[in-house]
Protein backbone atom coordinates (compact mmCIF):
# COMPACT_ATOMS: atom_id res chain seq x y z
CA UNK A 1 0.00 0.00 0.00
CA UNK A 2 2.42 2.33 0.70
CA UNK A 3 4.73 1.45 -2.44
CA UNK A 4 1.39 2.73 -4.33
CA UNK A 5 1.40 5.80 -2.38
CA UNK A 6 -1.66 5.24 0.43
CA UNK A 7 0.19 7.06 3.12
CA UNK A 8 -3.10 7.00 5.57
CA UNK A 9 -3.74 3.30 4.69
CA UNK A 10 -0.34 2.17 5.46
CA UNK A 11 -0.22 3.90 8.73
CA UNK A 12 -3.31 1.85 9.87
CA UNK A 13 -2.35 -1.31 8.46
CA UNK A 14 1.27 -0.97 10.09
CA UNK A 15 1.27 1.42 13.48
CA UNK A 16 4.89 1.04 14.24
CA UNK A 17 6.50 1.59 10.63
CA UNK A 18 7.09 5.44 10.22
CA UNK A 19 5.33 7.17 7.35
CA UNK A 20 6.62 7.70 4.46
CA UNK A 21 7.39 11.29 2.97
CA UNK A 22 6.44 9.90 -0.74
CA UNK A 23 3.63 12.68 -2.37
CA UNK A 24 0.46 10.74 -2.65
CA UNK A 25 -0.62 9.86 -6.00
CA UNK A 26 -1.79 12.41 -8.39
CA UNK A 27 -5.05 11.86 -10.32
CA UNK A 28 -3.68 11.75 -13.75
CA UNK A 29 -1.46 9.20 -12.44
CA UNK A 30 -4.18 6.79 -11.59
CA UNK A 31 -5.69 7.12 -14.55
CA UNK A 32 -8.43 9.45 -14.07
CA UNK A 33 -9.23 12.55 -16.45
CA UNK A 34 -8.46 15.79 -15.08
CA UNK A 35 -11.55 18.51 -13.97
CA UNK A 36 -12.08 20.98 -16.40
CA UNK A 37 -10.36 24.86 -15.90
CA UNK A 38 -12.31 27.31 -13.88
CA UNK A 39 -12.76 29.75 -16.64
CA UNK A 40 -14.96 27.31 -18.65
CA UNK A 41 -18.82 27.81 -18.49
CA UNK A 42 -20.78 25.35 -16.42
CA UNK A 43 -24.16 23.99 -17.65
CA UNK A 44 -26.02 25.56 -15.56
CA UNK A 45 -24.44 28.73 -15.72
CA UNK A 46 -22.83 29.63 -12.54
CA UNK A 47 -19.41 29.72 -11.60
CA UNK A 48 -17.58 26.10 -10.56
CA UNK A 49 -16.64 27.16 -7.29
CA UNK A 50 -20.26 28.19 -6.71
CA UNK A 51 -22.56 25.72 -8.57
CA UNK A 52 -25.43 24.16 -7.02
CA UNK A 53 -25.00 21.27 -5.13
CA UNK A 54 -27.74 19.96 -7.55
CA UNK A 55 -24.91 19.63 -10.14
CA UNK A 56 -22.71 17.37 -10.66
CA UNK A 57 -18.50 18.71 -9.60
CA UNK A 58 -17.01 15.77 -11.56
CA UNK A 59 -17.18 17.87 -14.66
CA UNK A 60 -14.65 16.59 -16.57
CA UNK A 61 -15.43 16.60 -20.31
CA UNK A 62 -15.57 19.67 -22.74
CA UNK A 63 -18.25 19.99 -25.02
CA UNK A 64 -17.61 22.20 -27.85
CA UNK A 65 -19.94 23.63 -30.14
CA UNK A 66 -19.22 24.01 -34.21
CA UNK A 67 -18.94 27.66 -34.59
CA UNK A 68 -19.21 28.45 -31.03
CA UNK A 69 -15.84 30.50 -29.58
CA UNK A 70 -17.50 29.16 -26.17
CA UNK A 71 -17.78 25.63 -24.58
CA UNK A 72 -19.53 23.59 -21.87
CA UNK A 73 -17.89 21.16 -18.94
CA UNK A 74 -19.88 18.37 -17.59
CA UNK A 75 -20.28 15.10 -16.37
CA UNK A 76 -19.04 11.82 -17.95
CA UNK A 77 -21.12 10.23 -15.34
CA UNK A 78 -24.19 12.22 -16.26
CA UNK A 79 -23.85 11.71 -19.79
CA UNK A 80 -22.98 8.10 -19.53
CA UNK A 81 -25.10 7.09 -17.80
CA UNK A 82 -28.11 8.73 -19.77
CA UNK A 83 -27.62 7.89 -23.07
CA UNK A 84 -25.98 4.37 -24.79
CA UNK A 85 -24.12 7.32 -27.19
CA UNK A 86 -22.26 8.76 -24.83
CA UNK A 87 -21.44 6.11 -22.89
CA UNK A 88 -19.81 4.45 -26.20
CA UNK A 89 -18.07 7.32 -27.19
CA UNK A 90 -16.68 7.90 -23.28
CA UNK A 91 -15.59 4.28 -22.87
CA UNK A 92 -14.63 2.46 -25.99
CA UNK A 93 -11.07 4.14 -26.74
CA UNK A 94 -12.71 6.37 -28.95
CA UNK A 95 -11.41 9.96 -29.36
CA UNK A 96 -13.97 11.47 -27.06
CA UNK A 97 -12.39 9.09 -24.54
CA UNK A 98 -8.88 10.22 -25.40
CA UNK A 99 -9.22 13.82 -25.36
CA UNK A 100 -11.63 14.60 -22.63
CA UNK A 101 -13.97 16.05 -25.57
CA UNK A 102 -17.02 16.10 -27.29
CA UNK A 103 -17.85 17.95 -30.29
CA UNK A 104 -21.21 18.60 -31.28
CA UNK A 105 -22.07 19.71 -34.82
CA UNK A 106 -24.46 22.55 -36.04
CA UNK A 107 -27.03 20.20 -37.50
CA UNK A 108 -27.53 18.90 -33.88
CA UNK A 109 -27.74 21.97 -31.88
CA UNK A 110 -26.45 24.89 -30.27
CA UNK A 111 -24.96 25.52 -26.40
CA UNK A 112 -27.93 27.20 -25.02
CA UNK A 113 -29.80 23.87 -26.16
CA UNK A 114 -27.30 21.42 -24.65
CA UNK A 115 -26.69 23.28 -21.74
CA UNK A 116 -31.12 22.53 -21.51
CA UNK A 117 -30.33 19.33 -22.37
CA UNK A 118 -27.75 18.51 -19.86
CA UNK A 119 -30.23 19.90 -17.28
CA UNK A 120 -32.58 17.51 -18.12
CA UNK A 121 -29.81 14.58 -17.05
CA UNK A 122 -29.20 15.93 -13.81
CA UNK A 123 -30.48 13.94 -11.24
CA UNK A 124 -31.78 16.77 -8.91
CA UNK A 125 -31.93 19.26 -11.29
CA UNK A 126 -34.33 17.33 -13.40
CA UNK A 127 -37.42 17.22 -11.38
CA UNK A 128 -37.55 20.70 -11.75
CA UNK A 129 -36.97 21.09 -15.45
CA UNK A 130 -40.27 20.63 -17.75
CA UNK A 131 -40.74 20.89 -21.60
CA UNK A 132 -42.03 24.10 -23.50
CA UNK A 133 -42.69 25.27 -26.25
CA UNK A 134 -39.67 27.27 -26.37
CA UNK A 135 -36.98 24.37 -25.34
CA UNK A 136 -38.75 21.49 -26.70
CA UNK A 137 -37.44 21.47 -30.63
CA UNK A 138 -33.67 21.28 -29.06
CA UNK A 139 -34.64 19.24 -26.38
CA UNK A 140 -35.51 16.60 -28.79
CA UNK A 141 -32.68 16.67 -31.30
CA UNK A 142 -30.68 15.97 -28.34
CA UNK A 143 -32.30 13.41 -26.79
CA UNK A 144 -33.28 11.85 -30.66
CA UNK A 145 -29.53 11.77 -31.59
CA UNK A 146 -27.86 10.84 -28.14
CA UNK A 147 -30.65 8.07 -27.66
CA UNK A 148 -32.03 9.70 -24.26
CA UNK A 149 -35.37 7.75 -24.56
CA UNK A 150 -37.18 9.51 -21.00
CA UNK A 151 -36.80 12.53 -22.35
CA UNK A 152 -37.59 12.27 -26.23
CA UNK A 153 -41.24 10.92 -24.75
CA UNK A 154 -41.85 13.90 -22.70
CA UNK A 155 -41.21 15.89 -25.81
CA UNK A 156 -43.46 13.85 -27.89
CA UNK A 157 -46.03 13.70 -25.30
CA UNK A 158 -45.93 17.78 -25.18
CA UNK A 159 -46.36 18.06 -29.22
CA UNK A 160 -49.18 15.80 -28.76
CA UNK A 161 -50.81 18.90 -27.28
CA UNK A 162 -49.60 21.35 -29.19
CA UNK A 163 -51.05 23.15 -32.72
CA UNK A 164 -50.53 20.48 -36.22
CA UNK A 165 -48.51 22.19 -38.49
CA UNK A 166 -46.58 20.93 -42.05
CA UNK A 167 -42.95 21.70 -39.71
CA UNK A 168 -44.19 19.51 -36.77
CA UNK A 169 -44.79 16.38 -39.40
CA UNK A 170 -41.12 16.82 -40.62
CA UNK A 171 -40.09 17.04 -37.60
CA UNK A 172 -41.92 13.87 -36.41
CA UNK A 173 -40.41 12.68 -39.60
CA UNK A 174 -36.64 13.32 -38.68
CA UNK A 175 -37.22 12.21 -35.54
CA UNK A 176 -38.82 9.27 -35.29
CA UNK A 177 -41.87 10.22 -33.15
CA UNK A 178 -44.93 8.10 -34.73
CA UNK A 179 -47.51 8.70 -32.80
CA UNK A 180 -46.81 12.87 -33.47
CA UNK A 181 -46.25 11.57 -37.40
CA UNK A 182 -50.09 9.78 -37.42
CA UNK A 183 -51.79 12.64 -36.02
CA UNK A 184 -50.08 15.30 -38.30
CA UNK A 185 -51.06 12.95 -41.22
CA UNK A 186 -54.30 12.44 -40.03
CA UNK A 187 -54.86 16.40 -39.51
CA UNK A 188 -52.86 17.67 -43.18
CA UNK A 189 -54.96 15.14 -44.96
CA UNK A 190 -58.64 16.47 -43.44
CA UNK A 191 -57.84 20.07 -43.93
CA UNK A 192 -58.47 21.67 -47.16
CA UNK A 193 -56.25 24.55 -46.04
CA UNK A 194 -53.23 22.72 -45.60
CA UNK A 195 -50.32 24.21 -47.33
CA UNK A 196 -48.25 21.00 -48.60
CA UNK A 197 -45.82 22.79 -51.10
CA UNK A 198 -43.32 22.45 -48.16
CA UNK A 199 -43.19 18.93 -48.29
CA UNK A 200 -41.81 18.78 -52.03
CA UNK A 201 -38.58 18.40 -50.53
CA UNK A 202 -40.38 14.82 -48.96
CA UNK A 203 -41.72 13.01 -51.27
CA UNK A 204 -43.08 10.05 -49.40
CA UNK A 205 -44.70 12.90 -46.55
CA UNK A 206 -46.46 14.10 -49.65
CA UNK A 207 -47.70 10.70 -51.14
CA UNK A 208 -48.95 9.72 -47.76
CA UNK A 209 -50.51 12.82 -46.98
CA UNK A 210 -52.44 12.65 -50.53
CA UNK A 211 -53.38 9.37 -50.31
CA UNK A 212 -54.60 9.66 -46.90
CA UNK A 213 -56.39 13.06 -48.19
CA UNK A 214 -58.07 10.97 -50.83
CA UNK A 215 -59.41 8.51 -48.34
CA UNK A 216 -61.01 11.35 -46.52
CA UNK A 217 -62.77 12.47 -49.44
CA UNK A 218 -64.11 8.85 -50.12
CA UNK A 219 -65.01 8.55 -46.50
CA UNK A 220 -67.21 11.43 -46.31
CA UNK A 221 -68.83 11.12 -49.42
CA UNK A 222 -69.82 7.75 -47.98
CA UNK A 223 -70.99 8.81 -44.90
CA UNK A 224 -73.26 11.77 -47.09
CA UNK A 225 -74.44 9.16 -48.92
CA UNK A 226 -75.63 7.18 -45.91
CA UNK A 227 -77.42 10.02 -44.51
CA UNK A 228 -79.60 10.87 -47.45
CA UNK A 229 -80.26 7.18 -48.07
CA UNK A 230 -81.63 7.19 -44.49
CA UNK A 231 -83.48 10.80 -44.57
CA UNK A 232 -84.92 8.98 -47.86
CA UNK A 233 -86.09 6.19 -46.26
CA UNK A 234 -87.70 8.09 -43.16
CA UNK A 235 -89.61 10.63 -45.82
CA UNK A 236 -90.89 7.58 -47.72
CA UNK A 237 -92.22 5.73 -44.93
CA UNK A 238 -93.87 9.03 -44.07
CA UNK A 239 -95.33 9.42 -47.17
CA UNK A 240 -97.30 6.14 -47.56
CA UNK A 241 -98.51 6.29 -43.80
CA UNK A 242 -100.62 9.14 -44.90
CA UNK A 243 -101.85 7.24 -48.21
CA UNK A 244 -105.79 6.38 -47.55
CA UNK A 245 -105.79 1.90 -47.07
CA UNK A 246 -108.49 2.04 -50.15
CA UNK A 247 -105.72 3.13 -52.37
CA UNK A 248 -103.73 0.94 -51.46
CA UNK A 249 -105.03 -1.86 -51.48
CA UNK A 250 -107.20 -0.83 -54.97
CA UNK A 251 -103.80 -0.81 -56.99
CA UNK A 252 -100.76 -2.35 -54.70
CA UNK A 253 -98.38 -3.29 -57.52
CA UNK A 254 -98.80 0.35 -58.76
CA UNK A 255 -98.23 2.47 -55.91
CA UNK A 256 -95.13 0.05 -54.75
CA UNK A 257 -93.58 0.81 -58.76
CA UNK A 258 -94.89 4.54 -58.12
CA UNK A 259 -92.75 4.29 -54.63
CA UNK A 260 -89.62 2.70 -55.95
CA UNK A 261 -89.08 5.23 -59.05
CA UNK A 262 -89.39 8.21 -56.94
CA UNK A 263 -86.44 6.91 -54.14
CA UNK A 264 -84.28 6.44 -57.39
CA UNK A 265 -84.97 9.55 -58.57
CA UNK A 266 -84.15 11.03 -55.36
CA UNK A 267 -81.12 9.21 -54.83
CA UNK A 268 -79.96 10.50 -58.10
CA UNK A 269 -80.81 13.97 -57.37
CA UNK A 270 -79.19 13.92 -53.82
CA UNK A 271 -76.40 11.45 -53.71
CA UNK A 272 -72.92 12.55 -54.41
CA UNK A 273 -72.20 10.44 -58.01
CA UNK A 274 -70.11 7.10 -57.31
Amino acid sequence: LEARGFQGMASTVHPGRPRSSRLAPSPASLGAAPLCPRHMSSPNGTDDAQGSPAVDIYKDVLVRFAGEADHLCVSSHVLGLASPVFHAMLTSGMAEERNRCVEIAADIGTKEQFREFYGFLLPAAALKREVREDNVDGLLAFSDYYQVSDVKDACERFLLEEPVSVDRLIQAEMRGIYAQRRRCVESLAADPRAKLSQLEAHPKLLLEVACRAQQCVLESRDEAAARIRKRIAAASQRVFAKIPCTVRTSDGSRLDEFARDAILLLEQDLLPPA
